[in-house]
């Protein structure tokens, strides 16, 4: 017959012994209090004595201190306390006196206004192509204490591969000179960013306040070919400021000397724009005139063309009406030969009338079909 099976009053765990039932309260009780009387000093195995009120009333005001003591806790200033019931989240402390249960709530304290920081160095390759080794200093403050906690088993290592990442992923994307010289601050600003993100997609709670660049140089291997790019590098950027100098000298004076090209052609056209308007207000003039008087200003217009002419050379051919010399008067001979006041030189306007002798007159033969030819000339002037 099977154990369990309707009538079967035996126990399938019962090894031969007899069957015992389970002890009363009252029995279970008299035993604890005979322990606790020997432990006390009282006779072991005796029938204990009630313990009088007063002394009850003292041993459970001293189980509720103690129990007041591991229910409070402190926060300090600038914290937060994670109050865990049973292992799982319950609420946030603030900074002060704060209570929980003992035993069963658990309680995180988590700095969120202390700003920590590490240092990581590692070896990368930039944009093109090149090895670097690049120190950084990164600032950073648990400022969500609950993901802090809860989210990420271990923060700060996850910080710190984060970290690699995002830095290794800003320098590749830029080439070397650019990340030694112009671009340190866009590279660590570049890389806060970054970091920054992922860290807040991975809800680790954790805030970066600063990245900052301490070094950037080259692995030992390639320091000596690194001195050199750096050098032609520097020589570079002489070349290129000795240019610049250069271009900042010779375009303003070329600029200068363009200005003042532009001014003198400018005045030369007004200069010539003035005379033309001149001449044709002459023009318009004489005109006027010769309407009014024709052969009056044609004479005119001759003895002042004859005399423009005259007043500027020293040498004078005069003809004689009705004969064939022709008179030639060396003025500048007359003039090197005679005293100061003696013979003065015509002024234009006058008529010249020299102190001299008729012996300082040449007097040429000159055929007579030349006087025929000096008439024809002078009628053709004079009309």
């Amino acid at each position: 017959m099977a154990w369990n099976e309707p009538g079967n009053d035996k126990d399938p765990w019962d090894r031969g012994g007899n069957q015992q039932k389970p002890p009363e309260l009252d029995e279970v009780v008299k035993k604890l209090q005979k322990r606790f009387g020997s432990v006390l000093g009282g006779a072991g195995g005796q029938d204990v004595p009630p313990i009088p009120g007063a002394i009850k009333f003292i041993l459970l005001g001293a189980i509720l201190v103690a129990i007041l003591f591991a229910s409070r806790f402190i926060v300090d200033a600038g914290s937060k306390g994670v109050v865990q019931r049973f292992g799982e989240f319950h609420h946030l402390a603030d900074p002060g006196w704060n209570w929980r249960i003992p035993v069963i709530d658990k309680v995180s304290i988590v700095r969120v206004d202390l700003s920590q920081e590490f240092d990581t160095k590692n070896e990368m390759l930039t944009g093109d192509a090149n090895i670097i080794s690049i120190s950084i200093n990164v600032q950073y403050r648990h400022a969500d204490a609950k993901a802090f906690i809860f989210n990420v088993r271990d923060p700060d290592d996850t910080l710190q591969e984060v970290t690699d990442a995002a830095i290794r992923a800003i320098v590749g994307k830029y080439d070397i000179e650019f990340i030694q010289r112009q671009g340190r601050d866009q590279v660590a600003r570049e890389t806060r960013e970054l970091l920054q993100a992922n860290l807040t997609r991975y809800g680790t709670g954790i805030e970066i306040d600063a990245v900052n660049l301490n070094n950037t140089e080259f692995p030992v291997q390639v320091q000596d070919a690194a001195q050199d790019v750096i050098k032609a590098a520097r020589d570079k950027e002489r070349y290129i400021l000795q240019a610049e100098a250069y271009t900042n000298d010779l375009i303003p004076r070329a600029r200068g000397e363009a200005a003042r090209v532009i001014e003198e052609a400018r005045a030369y056209r007004d200069k010539l724009v003035a005379d033309a308007n001149g001449e044709a207000a002459r023009f318009l003039s004489l005109l006027k005139e010769y309407q009014a008087a024709p052969a009056v200003t044609r004479e005119r217009l001759y003895l002042e063309a004859v005399e423009s002419v005259l007043s500027s050379t020293s040498k004078v051919l005069m003809d004689t009406k009705g004969g064939n010399n022709l008179v030639y008067l060396p003025v500048d001979k007359l003039l090197e030969n005679s005293s100061p006041g003696t013979l003065q030189r015509p002024n234009p306007g006058s008529v010249m009338q020299p102190s001299m002798s008729p012996s300082g007159l040449q007097q040429q033969n000159v055929p007579s079909s030349s006087d025929a030819n000096t008439s024809r000339l002078r009628s053709r002037d004079r009309n």
